[in-house]
């Protein structure tokens, strides 16, 4: 089960994190999450949590996703998955979801001000080619984090030893 907390984890759902639950065949049809789904989250209690996005990865269970959070599931012949997502999580697809929330006492985002959004369509290769590049970035980044950290772990031993 996909949680509106799940949304703000990663770039991609992480499907080992996610609760496992029951569901009826009904149920299972409403809110299926298929590999390429892009989730939305419909609401928050603040603004800037509304629209936030995750995609949908290839996986061995059945995913769905919970009442809160909204599915898109684009033609893969004219707009990549990755790109969409990563598009709605850039400054400007994040401008027009939150243009388009509405606010009482919690920020909503509807199905119609989501499937008005307009997105720069370059063809299908570019968009390919450009959520890849930014997976390697993200990739890239990740690992010089887990080295600084590994290297900061370093530091403080061999300090502790040489002071101990």
């Amino acid at each position: 089960l996909i949680n509106v907390t799940d949304v703000y984890k990663s770039f991609r759902v992480r499907p080992d994190t996610l609760d496992r639950v029951d569901l009826h065949s009904k149920e299972k049809e409403s809110f299926s999450a298929l590999p390429g789904d892009v989730i939305f989250n419909r609401s928050s209690l603040v603004k800037e949590g509304v629209g936030h996005t995750c995609l949908v990865p290839e996986n061995k269970e059945e995913m769905v996703f919970e009442c809160h959070l909204m599915r898109t599931r684009p033609n893969p012949k004219t707009l990549n998955s990755a790109y969409l997502n990563r598009y709605c999580l850039s400054p400007f697809g994040r401008n027009y979801l939150m243009s388009r929330s509405q606010t009482t006492t919690m920020t909503t985002l509807n199905q119609t001000g989501l499937n008005k959004m307009p997105i720069p369509l370059p063809d299908i290769i570019e968009q390919c080619d450009f959520s890849d590049m930014i997976d390697r970035i993200d990739e890239l980044k990740e690992s010089t984090i887990s080295k600084v950290e590994s290297s900061q772990s370093l530091q403080k031993l061999l300090i502790n030893q040489v002071f101990s």
